[in-house]
């Protein structure tokens, strides 16, 4: 599904960012990942040096710890109880950053912990003009939200 939707990304005119969880030395792009670097809109990054040659399950929970805290607002659409995506969203809302989930029962959890529910408006919102990211609850004039 991730290379679904990177091929999908990478059809399109916006900038994309690719965090591998292995070393860059080798990653193989595609013809469609190649294109975007020359053109300026993919950026390739690691956490790791070149001697992690494959990708662990503890790797990955740190390249997503690095992509969600890199990110100016998160969405997870879905993360189980007890889960690494839920604490992912936890260690997310502990930095205090936006952190926004489908509001569905299966997702109580997250909303009671403190996800907004995700709509477009709220999500954009969240992120001022310059990119830097606005405290959980506050609107740009620095107001609580209304729920």
């Amino acid at each position: 599904m991730e290379r679904e939707c990177l091929d999908i990304l990478l059809r399109g005119s916006q900038p994309v960012i690719i965090c591998a969880a292995k070393r860059l030395r080798g990653l193989r792009l595609g013809v469609a990942g190649r294109k975007a670097v020359k053109e300026g809109r993919l950026l390739v990054i690691s956490p790791f040096g070149d001697t992690v040659k494959r990708s662990t399950a503890a790797q990955a929970i740190q390249r997503n710890e690095l992509v969600a805290a890199l990110a100016d607002a998160v969405l997870v659409p879905y993360a189980a109880p007890g889960g690494k995506a839920e604490s992912t969203a936890q260690n997310i809302l502990t930095r205090r950053q936006p952190l926004f989930t489908f509001p569905d029962e299966n997702n109580a959890h997250l909303l009671h912990a403190g996800a907004e529910g995700y709509e477009l408006a709220r999500v954009e919102s969240a992120i001022t003009a310059d990119g830097t990211p606005l405290k959980p609850g506050a609107n740009r004039a620095g107001e609580a939200r209304q729920g």
